[in-house]
Formats: C-alpha cells, sequence, structure tokens
C-alpha cells in the first residue's frame, strides 16, 4: 500500500486500495447495464452513445414479439414510456405523482382500484427542496402505510438536474455534468419509473416553445429509458394561462404516450391514451392528516369532468389552430389528445359556426383561424 500524496493544490493522489476499489466500484456500475453484451460496451454506451439503431431493426415476423402494453398503474401509466401530468401551478399535481410512486414502491396492489406492478422501483427528481418533501412522504406513511417507512424503492433526487447539459466523460476532468452524472444514477439504479418534477426545472435557461430545444429534450428522456432498461419517464408541468393544455412547444404532446390533466375544477383525467379512451380518474381533494403538517390527495368519484368535453375540446382547438395554423386535423388530435370523435365533432361545429376555416391542401385538410371571435372564445 502506498502513502497518499497531497500535492500543495490539495490533490490528493489515491493509494493503490483506494485506486482498485474506484474500479471496482466503476465496473459494478457498468455491469448493472445488462442489456449490453460486455463491460468494454456499457462503458462507451453509459458515457458516450446509445445503443446501436441496429438493435432497432425487426423484420414484419419480429413484430410478433414484441411483448403487449404492460403497466405500472393499469389502464393509467404504461410501462417503456414518456408521461405527462400537467396543471395549473399549485394544483396539487406533485402530490400525487408522490402518491403514485409511494404506493408503487410500498407494494400496494392497487391504486384507487387499478392493479399496480409489484416490486417497482421509482427515481423522483424533486427539485422544490427536502423539508416539505420530508412533510408530505409523513403524510402518506401515516394515511396509507400506518406509519411504517417506504423503503429504498422509492429514491430521490433533491436537485434539478440539467437534462441539457453537455454529455461527456473525461477521467482527467474532475466534476461531471448532470446528464453524465444522472446517466450513471439511472444505470445504477435501474428505476422502472422516472419522475421528473417540475420538466421546466429540466430545461434551466431554455425556452420550452422552442421545437429544437424540446426535441433535444424528447431524445434525452428516450436515452434514459434505455439507460434503465425500459424505465416509464413521468414529467411533471405547467398548463398555460387558459388551463387548457400543456404550457410550451407541441413537441412534448406529440412525443408522450400518456397525457394526464388535473383540470380548474380539480377533475384528474387522461386525455392521451394508446387506446383512446378518456377514463376520469375523480376529483381531487387535497386532505390534511392529523399528526403531519402535510396532506395527501383523495379521489372523489365524479359522473362527468365539470365542463362538458365538447366546450372543453372546442377552447382546445381554438387555441391550438391559433398557435399552429395549418394543421391537419390528425396533426391537431396527436397534439391534443382524448378522443378523436369527441375533437372532430367540436371540430366541424366550430367550422359551421365561421370560428375555423378548414381548406384542401394537396391531399390533406389543413385548419386556419378565421375570425376574431375564434380567438376571443379562448380567453
Amino acid at each position: 500500500m502506498t502513502t497518499p500524496i497531497v500535492d500543495d493544490d490539495g490533490f490528493h493522489e489515491l493509494d493503490d486500495d483506494e485506486f482498485d476499489a474506484q474500479v471496482e466500484a466503476q465496473i459494478a456500475l457498468f455491469e448493472t447495464a445488462e442489456f449490453w453484451e460486455d463491460e468494454e460496451q456499457s462503458y462507451a454506451a453509459l458515457n458516450t452513445e446509445r445503443r446501436r439503431l441496429r438493435d432497432y431493426l425487426l423484420s414484419a415476423d419480429d413484430l410478433d414479439k414484441i411483448p403487449p402494453v404492460r403497466w405500472l398503474i393499469d389502464g393509467l401509466l404504461p410501462e417503456d414510456a414518456i408521461a405527462l401530468l400537467y396543471a395549473e401551478p399549485g394544483a396539487g399535481k406533485s402530490f400525487i405523482a408522490l402518491d403514485w410512486a409511494a404506493h408503487l414502491a410500498t407494494g400496494k396492489e392497487a391504486w384507487q382500484g387499478r392493479a399496480l406492478r409489484p416490486d417497482t422501483r421509482v427515481l423522483y427528481i424533486y427539485a422544490e427542496g427536502a423539508p416539505g418533501l420530508r412533510k408530505r412522504r409523513d403524510a402518506w406513511c401515516t394515511y396509507h402505510h400506518g406509519g411504517a417507512k417506504i423503503g429504498t424503492n422509492l429514491m430521490f433526487l433533491v436537485r434539478a438536474a440539467n437534462f441539457l447539459s453537455l454529455a461527456h466523460w473525461d477521467p482527467s476532468v474532475e466534476a461531471e455534468d448532470d446528464w453524465t452524472e444522472l446517466l450513471g444514477i439511472v444505470a445504477e439504479l435501474r428505476p422502472h419509473l422516472i419522475i421528473v418534477d417540475t420538466m421546466s426545472r429540466a430545461i434551466p435557461g431554455k425556452d420550452e416553445n422552442d421545437q429544437a430545444t424540446m426535441s433535444l429534450l424528447v431524445d434525452r428522456i428516450d436515452h434514459l429509458r434505455e439507460t434503465s432498461h425500459g424505465a416509464t419517464v413521468l414529467l411533471i408541468h405547467h398548463a398555460n394561462a387558459g388551463g387548457t393544455r400543456e404550457r410550451g412547444s407541441t413537441v412534448i404532446p406529440g412525443a408522450i404516450n400518456t397525457r394526464i390533466w388535473l383540470n380548474q375544477e380539480n377533475i384528474l383525467k387522461v386525455t392521451k391514451q394508446k387506446d383512446d379512451q378518456e377514463p376520469v380518474l375523480g376529483r381531487v381533494e387535497l386532505t390534511p392528516v392529523e399528526g403531519t403538517d402535510s396532506v395527501v390527495p383523495i379521489y372523489i368519484e365524479v359522473v362527468d369532468d365539470g365542463p362538458d368535453n365538447e366546450t372543453i375540446r372546442r377552447r382546445q382547438i381554438l387555441e391550438y389552430v391559433a398557435q399552429n395554423p395549418g394543421t391537419s386535423p390528425t396533426g391537431m388530435h396527436e397534439a391534443i389528445g382524448g378522443g378523436k370523435e369527441i375533437l372532430l365533432k367540436a371540430l366541424s361545429k366550430l367550422e359551421h359556426e365561421g370560428h375555423v376555416q378548414v381548406a384542401k391542401v394537396g391531399n390533406r385538410k389543413a385548419i386556419y383561424p378565421s375570425t376574431p371571435e375564434a380567438s376571443e372564445e379562448t380567453q
């Protein structure tokens, strides 16, 4: 064993045992990425490259090998997907996300009657401060878990992580950037669910209306999913000023698999899902928990979702068309989500009333705003 050397700048040269321990820890970290064939591949993929494009090449017959959709929360959060939960600031979306995370991590059998994936590991990237988070955890444990602890299946990263920082790995550089370090954390923990609270904190200083920026964010999210071997990434985001859709570029709603909206009436509902259903999950009430300094979300069954679906769709259509003139009905539906039949019915009425124009452009239809009243109705 050599004697540690410290130079004038305070640099600590590793002795033999320390060096060997770091090497072993690094190898163990890379071996957690089981979908790479050997240590060298995992090293390169974790720090510099994505899985090869050729790995995703399938014949038409190979499509039969793709498993059916599996669920973290049955009918709500699919596995290996991108999901979005959005609401106005202060509405309670972080309480809902913590409720889902804790139910999954503690091995509960169901959430609101929906079956849960057993033995689920969750990484929650929470940027709003640990003291408040501790109070929320205590309230959840008291109300749902008999005061017992949640355990290590739920891990928190209690600082915002910059998803768009430069990705690099250089042994001569002491400080890793956020993105490279996050890849290492995810490769080590292998979570099934990664919650990003909030999306805007993951892109500090960037314009969430910029398509190039948001496209890069989606690419980084896909990279996280690969590194974790198929995690679902749940983005927590703010609604726009009208409260009708998520804030920012349409890149995100176009890329996500599942879209969940906590509206202005505190109704929680799915507005985009693979099976094109719109299940209403209930009215959310944040209820104080006795003996704690926080609340838990309680879900009250509702027959409908407040304003009827057509009224909501009219406002969403007018707002989307104003921001994206010339959009096609298909493109609009992919961005807005929800039931296509309801959306097209609302579009037809808006066209009949003169609020929008539907024109034929080549082989497709294009939708344009047509009157000042169209923008006024979105206010």
